[in-house]
């Protein structure tokens, strides 16, 4: 918490903003309850990147590196036609390419290079190679998370 002149106070937060270029860090002040000040919220200046929606699903993953021949198992916290995150203490470095298998009503096998590595949370990974019957089953889970989200 801050002290301001005339008595106002302020509970300040800091929000770390990525992009592909930097980190960008955002501060956003707002008053308190006690407080009469009006201040307007902060939105994010940046248009949407990406080619297709993201949907806030946990869907569970196999993650194979170059080389390996043991998953490491996990769980994205978003998906998407041409990406997904994945939520990882120790993630693995921008441009590291992976084979993911995603387990929904059948196991789908993607390709995919991390874009994102953020410490102790995770990675963001663009699909670089999918099978059309993959893309097709994916689409149609997307279409039914989104129709259920929207009721």
């Amino acid at each position: 918490m801050l002290s301001r002149p005339y008595g106002y106070r302020f509970l300040c937060t800091f929000v770390l903003l990525r992009s592909s270029r930097a980190a960008i860090l955002r501060y956003t002040c707002a008053p308190e309850a006690d407080s009469h000040v009006a201040v307007a919220p902060v939105t994010n200046p940046d248009k949407e990147r990406r080619d297709s929606p993201r949907f806030k699903l946990k869907v569970p993953i196999e993650i194979y590196t170059e080389g390996s021949t043991s998953p490491l198992r996990g769980a994205t916290s978003d998906l998407s036609l041409t990406g997904c995150y994945i939520e990882s203490i120790f993630p693995f470095p921008v441009g590291t390419n992976l084979e993911l298998k995603i387990q929904l009503a059948d196991t789908l096998v993607l390709l995919g290079t991390v874009v994102t590595s953020d410490p102790q949370v995770g990675n963001g990974v663009h699909f670089t190679r999918t099978l059309p019957e993959d893309i097709e089953q994916l689409r149609a889970f997307l279409a039914a998370a989104e129709q259920s989200e929207s009721q």
